[in-house]
């Protein structure tokens, strides 16, 4: 059965159900305390702060550090509802998009998705490629006339393009492939964010597309 939005809302209706979802998580329902060491030990919720305090004997606990929602400001809620739309969405999502949907600046948006991604890449084993990236693309079969025309049959024409195809290839390290729609940089640069470490190197063509990369870190 599909996980609905509504259900995941009715799941997480505000930032303490958020941090609670972390702390179990993390710890486990009943951690033991590395205050007392009261095994299976009873923590509750300290007010407006991401912390839980021992019943025994007061130690704290944060769920959050070591977690990209650390050193953020952003409400538990706006990161969780960034996790439904990236994992529900087969394609991926755009950091204009998680901007839109969550309300936030596009800022905000592109950091969470990126934090998301590398978060993502690390528990699948398909970290981000990192250090120096060589970026470029290229087109396969069909005539090389045919090189921008779409793959799909031009009407009455019958004319098949080229399908491209985009690489990247970390230095000393993996390389990864995609066949794309186009080479157009609202199509190419999500991939690049998504794929690579923010402040690796890239080497690339001088083709257009690729000249906002350095905005994106």
């Amino acid at each position: 059965m599909k996980y609905t939005f509504q259900q995941f809302k009715n799941e997480y209706p505000d930032d303490d159900a958020c941090l609670q979802a972390i702390f179990t998580q993390k710890y486990g329902e009943r951690p033991t305390c590395p205050g007392c060491a009261v095994a299976e030990g009873k923590f509750h919720k300290i007010t407006d702060r991401r912390a839980y305090a021992c019943q025994d004997c007061g130690h704290h606990l944060y769920p959050c550090v070591g977690t990209p929602f650390e050193k953020s400001s952003t409400k538990l809620t706006l990161w969780f509802h960034a996790m439904y739309l990236m994992t529900a969405t087969r394609n991926g999502v755009a950091a204009k998009e998680l901007e839109r949907q969550l309300g936030v600046t596009y800022k905000t948006a592109w950091r969470i998705g990126h934090e998301l991604r590398k978060l993502m890449g690390a528990a699948s084993g398909n970290a981000p490629l990192a250090g120096h990236i060589e970026v470029d693309e290229t087109y396969l079969g069909g005539k090389e006339k045919n090189k921008h025309a779409s793959k799909k049959l031009k009407a009455g024409r019958g004319v098949v393009g080229k399908t491209p195809v985009f690489g990247m290839l970390e230095r000393d390290g993996d390389v990864r492939a995609h066949v794309v729609s186009d080479a157009q940089r609202a199509t190419l640069e999500p991939i690049i964010i998504e794929n690579v470490e923010q402040g690796a190197v890239i080497s690339s063509d001088e083709a257009a597309m690729y000249k906002s990369l350095p905005a994106r870190g």
